[in-house]
């Protein structure tokens, strides 16, 4: 909430069979409206276009893209803290952003209670309404977190859907920060401060960020010699990579990646249907990220 951040992010395959059109894009600004000790606004929105990772062609062919518009209320009095987001997630394909199947809102209530200079726990509640083919699906969930900070060094939080996170300032200008939620997000990094403006770091991710419910209008296809219809596919994806950062003009960050993409088995539905499963693809990739963030 005491920050301004622009970030574009940009993943390009490297093997000799793909093509720009299976790159990754991944666009990011978030922005204080109103900050004050005990009320906040915060307004952020967000573009990405990923690709199925797949053996099979004719499944790497839709590239999905993905608005998200987000806004965050938060509230302090005394030991309690009140949080209310809200998220717009306007979903679609190659050819259109304009669709409303596979479009999301989802709301997130949080109220966290300072149990003394250490401890918080956090109750919450989330509510997510998704627009599939034919049919609107509501949901409605209840979960609890607890946050333990012993020391500046080292803070974690543990529970649901948050399994569990930490950051460890391990040693000096070495970092290391891991995150499990639910079954369907793991992701880890060490970084080492080379200096104050050059650091490099290795990252691990597990996640269905890029694909995972993933809908759009019905197709065909036939694979393994049948016909199958579906409107849903879901994918894990893979990847480790070696960055290093740049710290260059004020509050500029550029980041240069190499690594790996795997993607594992690809899941067809139509709508809660099980239809088929594929064999996830894999390969290089180069990629580049630049960061505008500054602290007021």
């Amino acid at each position: 909430f005491n920050a301004y951040q622009t970030s574009v992010k940009l993943e390009l395959p490297l093997s000799a069979n793909s093509d720009y059109y299976q790159s990754n894009l991944f666009l990011e600004a978030y922005l204080p409206v109103v900050t004050s000790k005990a009320f906040s606004v915060l307004w952020g929105t967000s573009y990405s276009k990923n690709t199925i990772l797949a053996e099979k062609k004719e499944l790497n062919e839709p590239l999905m893209q993905v608005c998200l518009t987000w806004f965050s209320l938060q509230y302090e009095l005394r030991r309690w803290k009140f949080f209310l987001v809200n998220e717009v997630y306007q979903r679609g394909n190659n050819y259109s952003l304009l669709l409303s199947t596979g479009n999301e809102f989802r709301s997130f209530a949080f109220a966290a209670y300072a149990l003394g200079e250490k401890w918080q726990i956090i109750p919450m509640a989330g509510y997510f309404r998704t627009n599939k083919e034919n049919e609107i699906r509501n949901s409605v969930f209840p979960a609890i977190q607890c946050r333990y900070e012993p020391s500046d060094r080292f803070r974690v939080l543990f529970g649901l859907p948050v399994i569990c996170a930490f950051e460890w300032n391990m040693l000096p200008g070495t970092d290391v920060s891991f995150e499990q939620i639910m079954d369907n997000h793991t992701a880890a990094f060490i970084r080492y401060r080379i200096s104050g403006k050059i650091g490099i770091s290795v990252h691990y991710r597990n996640t269905d960020y890029s694909s995972s419910d993933t809908y759009f209008a019905a197709r065909d296809a036939i694979l393994d010699g049948e016909q199958y219809t579906y409107n849903n596919m879901t994918q894990q994806q893979q990847s480790v990579s070696l960055e290093i950062g740049f710290r260059t003009f004020r509050n500029i960050g550029v980041f240069l990646t190499a690594g790996y993409h795997a993607g594992n088995k690809i899941r067809l539905y139509n709508n809660n249907d099980h239809v088929k499963d594929e064999s996830g693809g894999k390969g290089f990739f180069t990629g580049i990220h630049l960061q505008h963030l500054k602290y007021f």
